[in-house]
């Protein structure tokens, strides 16, 4: 996880919390991408292409109107980010502000209340969500592909690279994800994101029928493929 994109309603008294949350995320070692400066692009396009860009949302479903019968609502951007975000299932988590009536189709899901009094209360929680969301997403593994008949072939048309990880304490698989594979000096070497110290490592080499796969392994430096015949 490298980004998280900041939803919140763009009005004066918001700019403490906005700066509240961009200080504990930059703390995670995360870049913040908020929609205030949009370049001149299109409003909703050019939001939504900035949510598709981070690897995660917070939102802050703040005061902004007074509801008629009782309470608050908030303003339909953050709504409409938040809903955007959780559509393209990537972690949401919304901090709903003391009052305000917090509806929709994911008002079900784990939120934080928070109290403008009262932030210590509520940057806890959203560090604790901070902290699962990474060990979640794990780390980027570097591996050198190997043996370099086999790996040199991945610069070819049609030749594709995948990866994915079993975990043996659950018995389960992920699903495969296509490998981001770089000629460097010394070697070929892929670029894979996820891993975590509980996960082994399985790689596979596609090149038309033809099928190459390395055993399940620990993160280590260098992942061998062998033939495993026509590819399934």
């Amino acid at each position: 996880m490298r980004s998280v994109f900041v939803s919140f309603p763009f009005r004066p008294n918001n700019t403490v919390l906005r700066d509240h949350a961009v200080r504990l995320i930059e703390s995670f070692d995360l870049r913040v991408i908020t929609g205030q400066s949009l370049g001149g692009g299109a409003l909703q396009a050019s939001i939504f292409k900035l949510v598709d860009s981070a690897d995660a949302l917070i939102a802050f479903f703040a005061k902004t109107d007074k509801l008629e019968k009782s309470g608050w609502g908030s303003t339909a951007w953050v709504k409409d980010e938040f809903a955007h975000a959780k559509g393209r299932e990537k972690p949401c988590i919304a901090l709903v502000e003391q009052g305000v009536k917090h509806g929709g189709a994911y008002a079900a899901d784990e939120y934080i209340p928070f109290k403008r009094s009262d932030p210590a209360g509520y940057l806890l929680r959203l560090a604790e969500t901070l902290g699962t969301w990474k060990r979640q997403a794990g780390r980027v593994l570097k591996i050198q592909i190997l043996p370099d008949e086999v790996a040199t072939s991945l610069g070819l048309r049609d030749v594709q690279c995948k990866y994915r990880f079993y975990v043996p304490a659950t018995d389960t698989r992920t699903s495969w994800r296509v490998a981001n594979v770089v000629s460097e000096p010394g070697g070929v070497f892929a670029y894979l994101r996820g891993f975590s110290e509980e996960s082994l490592l399985e790689v596979e080499v596609s090149h038309g029928p033809t099928l190459w796969r390395s055993r399940a392994t620990s993160g280590w430096s260098q992942v061998e493929v062998v033939s495993v015949g026509g590819a399934t």
